[in-house]
């Protein structure tokens, strides 16, 4: 049997099966519209999460999400008296990705019929008209879903990196850390600075997003993006002037932006912590040749590896903060987690020895006035770049599930 008529044989398999669950609920089927025989795409898998996010919203009984030749498909188990028809054409019209997915509504063995058609998605004219014609060709159309899923994602990648920034460089009086009232322990920083190396960075990171979500093999993907990387870094010291407010962040949320990115986009067991450490599998061996930057000094002295080794094991800290605090409302108290359990080569080089590092953990376990904790940091000009790092990450993890249903 070909594929076509594997597709057809499953497109089918699939309404016999809706066709008995509406004996007892009525069905709403979530379904990427992809022409072609390869119906499992990238965007399919972007466009199927992003609907089911909007349907949840609706409450159902049950989810099911299933697999299949003819496409990934979501069905969701509702009472059969509520009115859901016209809640779905409202999506399918008004939602900036709607075009490309199919939401029908079953109360029996049939999909509920829409009172209006559906226009194609590279002319005014019906659908149905273009397809009988043959008006617009496979290659043309696919490019043109895949364009718009990847503005979209553009889109919302760049405001979920924009609002985790923000959402930790708001924070007041947090423990030496730059914040809109203070420079904290940074006399070569302020509030503005920080919004510059901000607005300079946010480009870059969604390219390595968009690195992992349209390339297959992590090696190359590895290699590639420590590229753009490298050019953000560039891009934040201009913005700066030579100043690195950013360098950290740049390569932990690159490397979640794009394990985000790779996860997305297929379907694999695989998490994004699993992801994140293959792409920096072994990267703390870099540490250990040569001796001409200060967290080479940390590894080979101490064996403190910082956001290199946080990386290689998977961003274990980061998991803790994300299972154990609301980033809503605990923020402070995920950053104090964070002073005391990551390796901070940014402290380090503050204390100037290990003891003072290590004396440093431990108040911040002791004492819980974080007030007066922020006032003696900064007498003490100690700051805690790598921890800030890694709850910025923390928190575009935190959003990025809830957006993509991860």
């Amino acid at each position: 049997m070909d594929l076509s008529n594997k597709i057809l044989e499953s497109r089918e398999e699939r309404k016999r099966y809706i066709a008995s669950l509406t004996k007892d609920f009525q069905i709403i089927s979530v379904k990427a519209n992809i022409p072609g025989l390869n119906k499992n795409t990238k965007e399919a898998y972007v466009i199927v999460n992003h609907f089911t996010r909007l349907i949840e919203e609706l409450k159902p009984i049950k989810i099911e999400k299933h697999e299949s030749l003819d496409g990934i498909y979501v069905l969701f188990y509702f009472d059969k008296e509520e009115v859901l028809k016209e809640k779905t054409i409202y999506l399918e019209e008004h939602d900036e990705i709607g075009r490309f997915v199919d939401l029908d509504v079953y109360l029996d063995s049939n999909p509920l019929s829409r009172n209006t058609l559906r226009k194609c998605f590279l002319c005014d004219d019906y659908a149905f008209v273009c397809q009988r014609n043959k008006k617009h060709n496979l290659e043309e159309i696919n490019e043109f879903i895949r364009t718009s899923v990847l503005k979209y994602l553009e889109k919302i990648i760049k405001n979920i990196i924009d609002e985790s920034i923000l959402k930790e460089l708001n924070m007041e009086d947090k423990f030496g850390l730059v914040c809109p009232s203070s420079n904290g322990s940074h006399k070569d920083m302020n509030y503005d600075l920080m919004i510059k190396a901000k607005n300079a960075i946010i480009d870059d990171i969604w390219k390595m997003f968009q690195y992992g979500y349209e390339n297959d093999d992590l090696n190359d993907i590895k290699d590639e993006i420590r590229k753009i990387g490298l050019d953000a870094e560039e891009k934040m010291m201009i913005a700066t002037g030579n100043i690195n407010a950013y360098k950290g962040l740049i390569f932990v949320l690159g490397m979640i932006a794009t394990s985000v990115g790779y996860k997305i986009s297929r379907s694999i067991d695989l998490s994004i912590f699993d992801i994140a450490k293959i792409l920096c599998k072994d990267i703390t061996l870099e540490l250990k040749d040569g001796c001409d930057t200060f967290g080479k000094y940390a590894y080979q002295r101490y064996g403190i590896g910082g956001a290199r080794e946080e990386a290689e094991n998977g961003f274990i800290n980061i998991q803790n903060v994300l299972e154990r605090y609301n980033l809503n409302d605990d923020l402070k108290d995920a950053l104090v987690y964070l002073i005391i359990n990551c390796d901070d080569t940014t402290l380090l080089k503050r204390c100037g020895d290990i003891d003072k590092y290590n004396s440093v953990k431990e108040e911040f376990k002791k004492e819980k006035d974080y007030l007066k904790l922020s006032k003696k940091c900064i007498e003490d000009n100690l700051s805690f770049g790598g921890a800030a790092d890694l709850l910025v990450t923390s928190i575009f993890i935190k959003k990025a599930k809830e957006m993509f249903k991860i």
